[in-house]
């Protein structure tokens, strides 16, 4: 998980049939937990802070059988050492007028695929340094 800053966090999770068109079994089985870990050290000591086992009946069936997904929503509080805007300014891209997006796009990678060419990598790392830095920093 990527968190923005310390707070109260929100994740859903999806469990989906191996194979398209298919439903859950009452075979499916899927188990996960949710762990604080302190990257700042050496020690990879784990913490749990919820886990999620799928529902099943007194047989050990999956109760979701049937159903083309499974969907449940944890809500956590987090404490981490930093604050990044990330994600939070994003805006919605599907609202936007496509053509004009789908050339803006284009722009972006025609210019980017130049500066490779050029071999102009330092100003290339730079302009994406702190969109990787916000993609890259994750909960362990």
């Amino acid at each position: 998980l990527a968190i923005l800053k310390s707070g109260e966090q929100t994740v859903t999770i999806k469990v989906f049939p191996l194979k398209v068109g298919e439903m859950l079994t009452k075979e499916t089985n899927a188990y996960f937990k949710l762990v604080e870990v302190d990257n700042t050290t050496n020690h990879m000591d784990e913490k749990t802070i919820t886990s999620l086992v799928l529902p099943s009946d007194t047989d050990g069936n999956f109760t979701g059988a049937g159903f083309s997904y499974f969907e449940k929503t944890i809500t956590f509080n987090a404490t981490v050492p930093y604050e990044l805007t990330g994600w939070s300014e994003s805006q919605d891209l599907s609202k936007l007028d496509q053509e004009k997006l789908q050339k803006m796009v284009s722009s972006f990678y025609k210019k980017h695929g130049a500066l490779d060419v050029g071999k102009k990598i330092n100003k290339k790392l730079n302009s994406i340094f702190y969109r990787e830095r916000d993609c890259n920093i994750y909960v362990l």
